[in-house]
């Protein structure tokens, strides 16, 4: 028996309107089958009795008249087929390029090539990304060079290889509900290579990725200075990423004090630049800061500010 598909509605206008065409058939078909009646002779009338008579005239009469409506009718529900089945036909040829395009954006993204770099990748990530933020620095506090406390440019390098590794490990023996971390990764998009600190790949795209930037200071109060170029940067390594993957993504911005920092600031110091960074990276992502001794504390803050309540995704 032909029935309407409701469970969407392209397919629904569509068999809606093959239902119609089907009905501009029938309709006619059983109508004119039935005409046996208009054929009696009218001799075959006179011999019967007027009641008889009456009755099949009468039929005779109701036929006649109902014909035009009838042809009228079938006429008018073939064109109103012939426009749903062309309306759900068009609709589903657009919603099939749509899924067409969507599977087409999974396979570019299982082509991309996300790998982690190798050392000497790694090694000049950690040279530019030092080198970076001394400049930074020099430009927020107007003099330039290093400071007089031995906090130089190698110092810092083994400071963000040894933070790093530490953030790293403390997420090792962790199972996220809804992200796979993955660390030091280069994405290779065409010509274009993302170098990232670290990625949590979303088990599915009801969430979505995180990209981790970590940075090192010895003083809060700089960050505050900075917020707005160090959030400029993390805004626009998410678009390169969310373009090269066709993924939605968020940005977590992680600003470690070393353990070369022997000033043990307060937490109002802490407070304020947290909020000066998180008010910079705003729509796009977090911010936190801490102590390189806390940094053990990670995969909470991550589950508290990036795992939605009662999450029904995991990866094992």
């Amino acid at each position: 028996m032909l029935r309407t598909d409701t469970g969407n509605f392209n397919r629904f206008l569509t068999s809606l309107g093959l239902l119609l065409l089907a009905g501009a058939l029938v309709i006619p078909y059983f109508y004119f089958r039935n005409t046996d009646v208009l054929e009696i002779p009218d001799s075959d009338l006179q011999r019967m009795t007027n009641t008889g008579r009456s009755a099949l005239t009468g039929r005779q009469d109701a036929i006649a008249a109902l014909e035009p409506w009838v042809v009228g009718g079938g006429i008018l529900l073939a064109i109103g087929g012939a426009l749903l089945v062309i309306a759900g036909g068009l609709r589903l040829k657009a919603a099939q390029k749509s899924e067409d395009e969507e599977t087409e954006l999974r396979k570019n993204r299982a082509r991309l090539e996300l790998a982690e770099m190798s050392p000497a990748e790694r090694a000049e990530q950690v040279t530019e990304k030092a080198r970076e933020e001394v400049a930074q620095e020099e430009r927020s506090a107007g003099t330039p060079g290093d400071d007089q406390s031995g906090w130089t440019l190698w110092t810092r390098q083994q400071a963000i290889t040894r933070v790093s590794g530490r953030v790293k490990e403390a997420f090792e023996p962790q199972r996220l509900l809804t992200h796979r971390p993955k660390w030091q990764v280069r994405i290779e998009a065409g010509t274009e290579a993302i170098r990232l600190d670290g990625v949590f790949e979303s088990a599915d795209e009801a969430h979505p990725d995180i990209l981790l930037e970590t940075r090192i200071t010895l003083d809060p109060a700089v960050m505050g200075k900075l917020a707005r170029n160090v959030a400029n940067d993390l805004i626009a390594m998410l678009s390169r990423y969310q373009a090269a993957t066709k993924r939605p993504a968020q940005a977590w911005l992680v600003f470690v004090i070393p353990e070369e920092s022997e000033v043990s600031f307060a937490a109002e110091v802490l407070d304020r630049a947290r909020a000066s960074l998180q008010s910079a990276v705003g729509q796009f992502g977090e911010a936190t800061v801490i102590s390189e001794g806390e940094v053990g504390s990670l995969p909470q803050l991550f589950e508290q500010k990036f795992s939605p309540p009662n999450p029904h995704v995991f990866w094992w």
